[in-house]
């Protein structure tokens, strides 16, 4: 089996002992960088390159004109709801507040999984992780924003 590309990047990385390097793959160029100081350097000098997204017609309607921060254009805009989230939602504090809360769902997805396989009659228990994980991340939401959940029903397990 092939190993993946950014394991042989590494491997070359190690063997030409170097922390930066400039790779042509294809018609492209890839930077590897191994040193988070260099890392942080590099994204903080071309943080626009990186936050720049194509405009597409899907991006649009799914984040309703670009009001949402993930899907909009590089801009003005971007950086005001940029400045909002680093500054007001996303902060150490706010996340300390609400990690009773990410906990307590964890423990939830967990006892849930748990009661499935070991309460059931017949020994072959089949869930399906994706469903309940996905209810699970919308009770994660739900608990944070409104304080309260939506109970994982028996048909997740289908």
């Amino acid at each position: 089996m092939k190993k993946p590309a950014f394991r042989w990047i590494h491997g070359l990385m190690e063997e030409l002992n170097t922390e930066i390097a400039c790779i042509k793959l294809g018609n492209a160029h890839v930077i590897p960088v191994t040193s988070p100081e260099i890392a942080r350097e590099f994204l903080k000098k071309h943080d626009s390159v990186f936050a720049s997204r194509p405009i597409t017609m899907a991006s649009d309607h799914l984040s309703r004109g670009f009001l949402t921060t993930v899907l909009s254009p590089q801009g003005d805009q971007w950086k005001k709801m940029r400045r909002i989230l680093t500054s007001e939602i996303l902060t150490p504090a706010r996340l300390k507040w609400l990690l009773p809360k990410r906990t307590e769902e964890a423990d939830n997805l967990v006892r849930f999984i748990y009661n499935q396989c070991n309460f059931t009659p017949d020994s072959s228990v089949v869930v399906n992780v994706r469903n309940v994980v996905r209810q699970s991340t919308g009770n994660v939401i739900r608990k944070m924003i409104f304080s309260t959940k939506f109970w994982i029903s028996t048909a997740m397990r289908r």
